[in-house]
């Protein structure tokens, strides 16, 4: 009898538990379906940015060179409209894919780059556009829309360009340097070249009395001679290192050699050893540094 009476004491309890609780989980989801949640309205910036990046992203998943052209130009088109705004300088546009920003450690100079394959299989094509402010208190700033012009260059390595034509390539990063005179925006950036063999580039960027960029200057030295810019070219089949180490305040690099001994005049035959040489930055020039020890971070 009392083992009876346990049992449905037991059970009776249960149920009102479960009761209890269904009826305030009842309440609870009432109050949650009348709880509105209100997102905070994205900024115009914000809205543009979307529109860029999506511009960007259809141009990366087109299989239509064309379409992909068009799409490139509209992002171009768009980014020099909103770069001539005032205050435009402020806005990152640093979230946008496949476009490299990169700003200067002076605050003064930002460079935009990015790539759309050509017509021509394993081709690229570059763009690229500056943004410029005379100090960081100015509201407008210039802006410059660049033109790749490697195909015309005779003398890569030592040729000056004048605004609007460029080296064209894919900026990765860029290191101030000044001498006391000039202010050098030491650009490092890679170029797919034809699919067969890979390019790194180090180019110089400064400007000119009227305010203009200028491509390359003749401060590096390799081999004791001076060249306006450095270009490596290498297989695509292998990778290459070429950064700037602000630890060690040098522009490090591999050593390159011919794989095929027969083809040493071949640049498509180069590839990297575990071997750097750098580049260190002294009186006004990038001067080579043979031997460079790599350290791994611990």
């Amino acid at each position: 009898m009392y083992k009876c009476f346990k049992i449905l004491l037991y059970g009776l309890t249960n149920s009102l538990f479960f009761t209890g609780y269904a009826v305030a989980q009842s309440e609870a989801d009432k109050q949650l379906n009348d709880f509105v949640v209100v997102e905070k309205p994205k900024s115009a910036y914000e809205i543009l940015a979307d529109s860029m990046a999506t511009l960007m992203h259809m141009a990366e998943a087109s299989p239509n060179v064309a379409e992909k052209e068009k799409l490139s130009d509209i992002f171009r088109d768009m980014l020099i409209k909103e770069l001539k705004k005032d205050n435009s300088f402020d806005l990152l546009f640093d979230t946008i894919p496949h476009v490299s920003t990169l700003v200067s450690a002076d605050g003064l100079v930002r460079v935009f780059s990015w790539s759309i394959p050509a017509r021509q299989q394993g081709v690229f094509n570059y763009f690229g556009v500056i943004q410029r402010r005379t100090t960081k208190l100015t509201s407008t700033s210039d802006v410059f829309l660049l033109e790749d012009s490697k195909d015309k260059v005779l003398l890569p390595e030592h040729d000056i360009l004048k605004y609007p034509s460029w080296y064209g390539c894919a900026y990765y990063q860029m290191v101030e340097k000044n001498d006391g005179k000039n202010t050098y925006y030491t650009l490092i950036g890679h170029d797919f070249n034809n699919g067969i063999s890979y390019k790194k580039c180090i180019d110089v960027l400064t400007f000119d009395k009227r305010g203009n960029p200028v491509f390359g200057a003749p401060i590096f030295l390799m081999e004791k001679k001076a060249q306006n810019r450095i270009i490596f070219e290498y297989s695509a089949l292998s990778v290459m290192k070429v950064a700037y180490f602000e630890d060690m305040d040098k522009i490090v690099f591999n050593y390159l050699y011919p794989i095929v001994e027969e083809k040493t005049n071949d640049r498509r035959y180069y590839v990297p050893d575990t071997s750097y040489e750098g580049l260190m930055f002294k009186l006004g020039k990038w001067i080579k540094i043979p031997n460079v020890e790599m350290r791994q971070k611990e």
